[in-house]
């Protein structure tokens, strides 16, 4: 049986994790939208006007050297990363509340991802060591 390469396992937890985001923004987080915007939007979905925001959600690896992988999961267009900034921390000046869903998402499902990751791992070095 073959072992899966330490960075195909991060690579599944960084699909995992985005598509998590994905799912919390499509959750409607609350505070509801105010009837000015739903009338704006045509919608009452909060986070969601173009899709531009929830489409960027994305990963990414990156290897500083061989011993090293990291995957990164978020939005990496600037300009939308800027606005998913506004929303995710809130913007009071722009009477935009916080609606959380890179960090909130991280604290409920980050835990279980990882551990799912390192439960691979473990089991293909298990595996790999009875072979």
């Amino acid at each position: 049986m073959a072992v899966l390469d330490p960075g195909a396992i991060l690579e599944m937890a960084g699909e995992e994790l985005a598509g998590a985001i994905i799912k919390k923004i499509h959750s409607n987080i609350p505070p509801p939208n105010k009837p000015a915007t739903i009338k704006r939007k045509g919608s009452s979905k909060t986070l969601i006007d173009s899709g531009a925001m929830v489409g960027s959600i994305d990963w990414r690896m990156k290897k500083e050297n061989p011993y090293e992988i990291e995957c990164e999961v978020g939005i990496f267009d600037e300009v939308i990363a800027e606005y998913a900034r506004v929303h995710e921390f809130g913007y009071p000046p722009g009477n935009i509340p916080e609606r959380s869903f890179l960090r909130s998402t991280c604290d409920e499902e980050g835990d279980r991802i990882l551990d799912a990751a390192e439960k691979l791992l473990g089991d293909d070095i298990s595996r790999s060591w009875e072979e």
